[in-house]
C-alpha cells in the first residue's frame, strides 16, 4: 500500500491518553496518509512526553472545542485539494468525575451526535465511537457484549445514550462501530490506575499501611493502551464490521488485591482492606468516606510534589462514583474473532512499574519507587 492510498484519518480527542497513543502507533508504523488531532488542549501545556510530542507535531492539529457547532465544522472542513477522511475515531469526551450532570450530557452525548453527524454528511468509510465498560450493570461475572447495561457514572450514563443515538444513524448510512473500554493502564495514564498509584505514593510518604474499602475481591477490569490504540486501529479496517459493539478487556480478571499487591511492591509499603463494619458504614455516606480519603492522600503527596519540585497532572483524588463497590469486570474475546490478539493479555507489576517510571521520567512522578526485586507482597 502506497501513503496515497493508505487511509486519511480524523482523531477527535487526540492529545489525550489513549489519542496521543494512537496517534504515536499510527505514525511510527507509517499507516495513515493524512493525520488530523482535534482536541481543546494543545500538546505543549498538556504532559505530552517526547515521544508523543514528536508524533503530534507530524500531523495536523486543529484546536477545537467540539460542544460549538462551528468548532464542529472546523474540525471536518476539507482544505483545498484534499480528500474527505476515510476514518474518524472519536476519543472526545468528558472523563473527569465528579462534575455536574449537564456537563456530561454536553462533552459525552451531544458531542458525540454532533461528530456523528458530520462524519455521517462527509461519507467516511468507518466512524468507530469510544465508551466505557461503566454502562454494564455491576456485577463480578465478566459482561459481555450482551450483557445488561446499567451504567453506574454519569459519564458512562450519557456515553451509554451516546451509544443509542449514534447506532440510530446506522440506518442513514453511519459506518459506526462502538468499543467499549476497561480501566486502560499504560505510559500518560492519569485517570485510569494512576490515582492508586498517587496514593501508594502518598501511603509511602506518611510511612502507613495503605488501607482501602470493600477488600480485595472488588473488580478493576484491565487493558494496556497499546491494546487499545491497536484494536481501534484493526476495527477501523474491514474486521470491524457496521454496527459492531467489542469490549476491550484484558484476560486478567483483575481486582482490587491484585492491583494493590504490585503496589505494596512498587513502594515497599504494606497493604489492607478495612473490614466489612467500615465498609459498610461508608457505603451509608460515601460523601464523607470520600472527602476524609481524599483529604488524608493529598496533603502527603503535595509534600512530596514539593520536595522534589514537581508540577503534575497527577492527583490522589478519587471521585464517590468510582471509590463505590461497584465491579468492572468485562470479558473482552470477542473481538478476538475478528483476527485481533491482546499483546498485553494480563496486568503485571513490571507494566506497572514503566508506567510509573514513564511519569517520573516526565517529571510528574516524584522519584520514589523501590528499586525492582524479587520478593514476597507485604501485607
Amino acid at each position: 500500500m502506497t501513503d496515497e492510498t493508505k487511509p486519511r484519518v480524523l482523531i477527535l480527542g487526540g492529545v489525550g491518553f489513549v489519542g496521543r497513543n494512537l496517534v504515536h502507533h499510527l505514525v511510527t508504523n507509517n499507516l495513515s496518509s493524512h493525520i488530523r488531532v482535534v482536541d481543546k488542549m494543545i500538546p505543549i501545556i498538556s504532559y505530552c512526553g517526547e515521544e508523543h510530542k514528536a508524533s503530534l507535531a507530524t500531523t495536523e492539529f486543529s484546536q477545537c472545542d467540539l460542544a460549538q457547532d462551528k468548532h464542529v465544522e472546523r474540525a471536518f472542513k476539507i482544505n483545498d485539494g484534499e480528500q474527505p477522511f476515510d476514518v474518524v475515531i472519536n476519543l472526545a469526551a468528558e472523563t473527569r468525575f465528579g462534575l455536574e450532570e449537564e456537563m456530561y450530557k454536553l462533552k459525552c452525548l451531544d458531542v458525540s451526535v454532533k461528530v456523528a453527524r458530520a462524519a455521517l454528511t462527509m461519507g467516511v468509510k468507518k466512524y468507530i465511537e469510544v465508551s466505557h465498560g461503566q454502562v454494564y450493570k455491576s456485577s463480578k461475572t465478566p459482561s459481555t457484549e450482551s450483557s445488561t447495561t446499567k451504567p453506574w457514572t454519569k459519564h458512562a450514563t450519557y456515553k451509554l445514550q451516546a451509544e443509542v443515538a449514534l447506532q440510530s444513524m446506522i440506518a442513514e448510512g453511519l459506518p459506526l462501530v462502538v468499543v467499549r473500554l476497561a480501566t486502560v493502564y499504560g505510559k500518560a495514564d492519569v485517570n485510569g490506575l494512576m490515582p492508586r498509584v498517587v496514593i501508594a505514593a502518598a501511603y509511602k510518604q506518611m510511612n502507613e499501611k495503605m488501607k482501602f474499602l470493600w477488600g480485595k475481591s472488588l473488580k478493576i477490569a484491565t487493558v494496556h493502551v497499546e491494546d487499545v490504540v491497536r484494536a481501534l486501529w484493526h476495527l477501523s479496517s474491514d474486521a470491524g464490521k457496521v454496527g459492531s459493539l467489542y469490549n476491550l478487556a484484558d484476560k486478567g480478571d483483575t481486582n482490587q488485591g491484585t492491583v494493590c499487591d504490585m503496589l505494596a511492591n512498587l513502594f515497599n509499603i504494606n497493604v489492607g482492606y478495612h473490614g466489612m463494619l467500615i465498609s459498610n458504614a461508608a457505603r451509608l455516606n460515601m460523601g464523607y468516606a470520600c472527602e476524609t480519603a481524599n483529604d488524608k492522600h493529598l496533603s502527603p503527596w503535595n509534600d512530596l510534589l514539593r520536595q522534589h519540585d514537581i508540577n503534575t497532572n497527577l492527583s490522589p483524588y478519587l471521585d464517590r462514583e468510582v471509590l463505590g463497590d461497584k465491579h468492572l469486570s468485562m470479558d473482552g474475546s470477542a473481538i478476538e474473532a475478528t483476527g485481533f490478539q491482546y499483546m498485553y493479555p494480563i496486568i503485571t507489576e513490571d507494566l506497572l512499574r514503566e508506567q510509573v517510571e514513564y511519569a517520573i521520567e516526565q517529571k510528574t512522578f516524584p522519584p520514589v519507587l523501590e528499586k525492582k526485586t524479587v520478593g514476597e507482597t507485604k501485607s
